[in-house]
């Protein structure tokens, strides 16, 4: 569930990212897509993480990206996978949650939120 919808939100924060596809494996998760850059495609593939940001964020960071063919900089697919961030963001709601631990497994994200500091 969480794969299609991590894939779904790439498509809709980016017009550029094209049909992508996210795997989550060994504690991180790859994406494979094309890119469009200008009027050209590119396949695409990147590796990254799930990392809890001051408590009360769950934010996307890239650790390897490559894009085949083309004079695509990997900056430009690293920015645009980027805007997906932040994915989870418990700030916004009433409660004063905390997240405890986040933790990656073949299809699916456990997510544990404590209320208080």
């Amino acid at each position: 569930m969480i794969l299609a919808a991590m894939a779904q939100a790439l498509g809709r924060v980016s017009s550029s990212v094209i049909d992508p596809r996210v795997r989550l494996h060994a504690g991180e998760f790859e994406v494979t897509a094309t890119v469009r850059r200008e009027d050209r495609l590119y396949p695409a593939q990147a590796r990254g993480k799930l990392v809890v940001d001051q408590g009360r964020q769950v934010r996307v960071t890239l650790t390897e990206m490559k894009v085949s063919g083309g004079d695509v900089p990997q900056m430009a697919l690293a920015k645009e996978l980027l805007k997906i961030n932040p994915i989870l963001d418990l700030s916004r709601f009433p409660l004063d949650l905390r997240i405890q631990r986040l933790t990656l497994h073949n299809d699916q994200v456990e997510l544990l939120a404590v209320s208080g500091p």
